[in-house]
């Protein structure tokens, strides 16, 4: 672990910025194919975007592109997929590398050419970058589904140019990751354990993520410009083979990141709580897949609420299930970089908050005995990061029995210190279940991978464990939207809920009365 970076990047103070000209987006509007009506509707979505995120942006985002309508679905690679808008560089080529669905450079470059009057061989000059919109004339049943989010996709592009070319200021440049864990389990634990000594360090860590994390919430501003509708994700009887579901609907929540009045909001906004926040959701399941706790200062205030649910929704006819997640596991490991020292706070002081997460503490019990690994509900396999085949074929229950005997055996963060300098290891760190690059609670391959990389493997994980999806939390998607892969085998729902880490609003609802699955915003 690079202990010397991580101190470094958690003092980082970041400056706020200031909204300055609306010019700085400045653009040309062409059709490929003149066509009045969706021209015209083009572009008032063009100027209402540009216009929006020009008020957010600074003058380092300064940009000069063009805008083309063209009938892009001609022109996909694979026809099940559809975009409304794409991002070209000058020579017509994909920029964002994200889209793989374009032929590169874009099959139709000949005719955008035309009407910029270049030549076979030239650029586009005096531009930074090129977005081509649908007009989807051979797949009109596509674009019905798109008409409310079309200005937000054309923002989501623009700033796909921007991020791409390096013209975002922060807090919407590309985040640089600190690589700050070995993959040595018992260096981990022993950089770990010995910085915990250091009080004064994770002070002012802490001091450092209250102001790190509440000037990314007063200046990250995208959520109110971006507005996603509803999305179906997968409907019919080939979805939901049971003719008769216990419970109506599930509710699934991905990482809060200490965000307590957003985990409110959509619990308001899911009818699970009244008013008062108590449980009205008789016939419903709450799941929450992990991430409760770090970055945000809301841990105490959030545990507390869904303990009260919990019992509530057992008298009253409905289920809250909670997740353990990485962030969980790592508090627990006294991981302690990304907290807040008003978390701290909350709980009386650093020594106060162990002892309440700890197994004889207030929270423990949960925490290290109650909030499983993973686990299916109905035909849903719900775990934070991924279970991959070689942890499905180890089944559920014993997955979860490991992590709870590990989890509610640990003695004082002191003797296991002692342990490790007698060169003993214990399994908190070292058991193979809590693996950094592919562990349940950390594996980034099935959110980050292509399809063509993951899916088989997806599909063999839910034949084993005798489930028809595997909903995800742990890796945050773009832009505040849920995405699924695999023919909505794989439904990934962290979208940054949390103000320190996106702010954005939406949830996954499973409808099983009427065989359907939406993501939900508000």
């Amino acid at each position: 672990m690079k202990l010397q970076n991580i101190l470094l990047s958690s003092l980082l103070v970041f400056q706020s910025v200031n909204a300055v000209s609306e010019k700085i987006l400045s653009y040309k509007f062409h059709c490929v194919k003149d066509n009045n009506d969706i021209c015209s509707k083009f572009k008032k979505k063009v100027a209402n975007a540009t216009n929006s995120l020009s008020k957010l942006l600074d003058s380092t985002s300064k940009a000069k592109f063009e805008v083309f309508v063209d009938d892009v679905s001609k022109y996909r690679i694979n026809n099940d997929k559809d975009a409304l808008a794409i991002v070209l560089d000058t020579d017509f080529a994909p920029l964002n590398p994200d889209n793989k669905n374009i032929i590169s450079p874009y099959s139709n470059a000949k005719a955008l050419k035309k009407k910029l009057n270049l030549k076979k061989n030239d650029k586009v000059k005096d531009r930074d970058f090129i977005i081509l919109l649908n007009s989807f004339k051979s797949n009109k049943k596509y674009l019905k589904n798109l008409q409310d989010d079309q200005t937000s996709l054309i923002i989501v592009e623009i700033m796909e140019g921007l991020l791409n070319l390096n013209k975002l200021p922060y807090p919407y440049a590309k985040e640089e990751v600190v690589d700050a864990f070995t993959e040595d389990a018992t260096q981990m634990a022993l950089d770990l354990l010995n910085l915990r000594k250091n009080i004064k360090a994770i002070e002012g860590m802490a001091v450092a993520n209250d102001e790190k994390y509440k000037k990314f919430g007063e200046s990250y501003k995208l959520p109110s410009i971006i507005h996603w509708k509803d999305t179906l994700i997968s409907e019919g009887k080939k979805d939901f083979p049971k003719k008769k579901y216990d419970y109506r609907r599930i509710v699934v929540v991905g990482d809060i990141h200490g965000d307590f009045d957003k985990l409110k909001n959509i619990l308001h906004h899911a009818k699970l709580v009244d008013d008062n926040d108590d449980w009205i959701g008789t016939d419903s399941i709450l799941v929450q897949l992990g991430d409760l706790t770090d970055r945000g200062s809301g841990l105490k205030n959030i545990l507390d609420l869904l303990i009260k649910l919990r019992e509530q929704a057992r008298e009253r006819g409905g289920i809250v299930y909670m997740l353990l997640g990485n962030h969980e596991l790592f508090d627990m490991q006294a991981g302690y970089f990304v907290i807040s020292k008003t978390d701290f706070d909350n709980f009386g002081g650093i020594s106060e908050r162990e002892k309440a997460l700890s197994i004889d503490g207030e929270y423990g019990k949960l925490l290290r005995n109650e909030m499983n690994l993973t686990m299916i509900v109905d035909d849903n396999l719900f775990v934070h990061a991924g279970l991959t085949l070689e942890y499905a074929k180890i089944g559920i229950d014993e997955l979860n029995n490991r992590v709870h005997e590990i989890l509610s055996s640990v003695t004082s963060f002191d003797d296991i210190l002692n342990d490790y300098n007698e060169k003993k290891t214990h399994p908190l760190y070292s058991d193979p279940i809590f693996d950094m690059k592919k562990g349940p609670l950390w594996n980034y391959n099935f959110s980050d991978k292509s399809e063509e990389e993951i899916c088989d493997e997806v599909y063999k994980v839910l034949e084993t464990v005798g489930a028809k999806r595997m909903i995800v939390g742990h890796r945050i998607q773009k832009y505040g939207k849920i995405k699924n892969k695999c023919q909505s085998k794989l439904i990934l729902v962290d979208i940054g809920l949390s103000s320190s880490v996106g702010n954005y609003f939406g949830y996954v609802e499973i409808l099983n009365n009427k065989k359907q699955i939406w993501a939900r915003y508000n």
